[in-house]
């Protein structure tokens, strides 16, 4: 066998190899999703909530998270890409601030609110709708 058509043979494997290792883009299919926090009635000016797929209601996926901007709107990301897994999502949302250099970061919101379990917070992502969502936390 010549060398060009050695390496080209080479290529291709290599090439199969890699497609079939899962290098290209996640199979997994995500929604976008935005919304806006606000706290007694104040939009939240920091802070980050996260979406953690419901596998008790059959919702399987990585999580999906967000920076609260200063206004308090939010558009979550899973895995650096924009959007969240379609289905059922417990909510959580977490807010701290530290008062003085090396101070212990104390809580803006109730404690509650970080606990998917406590938090209370569930929304439903649907595939082809605009999914935008608003959390009025007390």
């Amino acid at each position: 066998m010549k060398l060009g058509a050695l390496l080209r043979a080479a290529s291709c494997c290599l090439a199969l190899v890699l497609a079939a290792a899962g290098c290209g883009p996640s199979s997994e299919q995500l929604t976008p999703v935005k919304g806006k926090v606000s706290y007694r009635g104040h939009p939240c000016t920091g802070g980050t909530i996260v979406f953690i797929p419901d596998a008790a209601r059959g919702t399987r996926g990585n999580l999906a998270v967000a920076d609260i901007q200063p206004d308090g709107t939010f558009a979550l990301k899973t895995n650096d890409v924009l959007g969240a897994v379609a289905g059922h999502h417990r909510v959580t949302v977490s807010w701290v601030y530290t008062a003085t250099s090396g101070a212990t970061p104390q809580s803006v919101l109730p404690t509650k609110y970080r606990d998917p379990q406590l938090s209370g917070l569930t929304r439903e992502v649907v595939v082809n709708k605009t999914n935008a969502f608003e959390f009025d936390l007390d």
